[in-house]
């Protein structure tokens, strides 16, 4: 066990039924392998509870930062969705989980407050059938589910608050809208937002500005027409939109078409 891992009486080690018992409906809805919530503040001080304790002893062991807030542009949301696929450019942390602990697509709900921001994790099981429109069909369920979680774990979340998780600087979040582009992926400006993308999800809408069909932006990046699909779902969420040509906008306005020509000869189609 990691220096830093917290006392094996601390709530995160002791409340794993209790959470399970609260998340029972959810997982029976959306095929879940696993949820957590962790209330994160700005001086890198948390609460964390989960489902199942061996994934933050594993976080811990390996000092893996446990989250990378909302920027500060995207800090005016006070609720924002974040659909995290399973491909080949996952960051090691959650790469891990989908190797150790049978993790799939996970969908984050994060609400932000005054001194701090809370983020509720709905992972699905690695093998779930199409989870991406289970989360994209069930955000109202989620953030419902959320409120309802908040009011029957209220107990564990104060006990939490009596014994603080303090983050060591290596798993500190980076505050305040100072995360490493290239931990996150990039960002594009969208309806005066700065917003984070992966590496797979600007590939794909650059390749869209272009004019590409999901087909042929499959071929090119060699991965399925299905994965690309779940892609652009993504990127509808993060965006806010329900159209393709409101996601071509956002790219031209961004100027993806000079970037989708780099991308075409990296990938030797030009």
């Amino acid at each position: 066990m990691s220096l830093y891992t917290p006392d094996e009486t601390n709530v995160l080690f002791t409340s794993e039924h209790e959470i399970t018992e609260i998340c029972q409906p959810m997982f029976g809805l959306l095929d879940l392998e696993y949820y957590s919530y962790g209330r994160f503040y700005d001086d890198g001080k948390c609460v964390l509870l989960s489902t199942n304790k061996n994934v933050f002893e594993n976080h811990f062991k390996k000092e893996y930062k446990l989250t990378i807030p909302p920027n500060e542009d995207s800090l005016t949301q006070q609720k924002i969705y974040n659909l995290i696929m399973i491909d080949d450019e996952l960051p090691e942390i959650i790469a891990d989980e989908h190797n150790l602990f049978n993790h799939g697509v996970m969908m984050d709900l994060i609400k932000k407050h005054s001194h701090y921001y809370e983020m509720f994790c709905f992972v699905a099981k690695k093998n779930a059938i199409d989870p991406v429109n289970k989360f994209l069909n069930s955000l109202d369920k989620l953030d419902h589910f959320s409120e309802h979680f908040l009011n029957c774990a209220k107990g564990a979340i104060q006990t939490g608050h009596q014994n603080i998780i303090e983050l060591p600087p290596s798993m500190k979040p980076l505050i305040n809208g100072s995360s490493n582009v290239e931990s996150i992926g990039h960002s594009i400006y969208y309806r005066g937002i700065s917003i984070p993308l992966s590496k797979r999800q600007i590939e794909c809408l650059s390749f869209l500005t272009m004019g590409k069909t999901t087909k042929e932006i499959a071929n090119i990046l060699q991965i399925s027409i299905k994965t690309v699909e779940d892609h652009i779902k993504a990127l509808k969420l993060k965006l806010n939109c329900n159209l393709r040509s409101a996601l071509c906008y956002a790219g031209i306005q961004n100027n993806l078409t000079t970037l989708a020509l780099e991308l075409l000869r990296r990938y030797e189609v030009i």
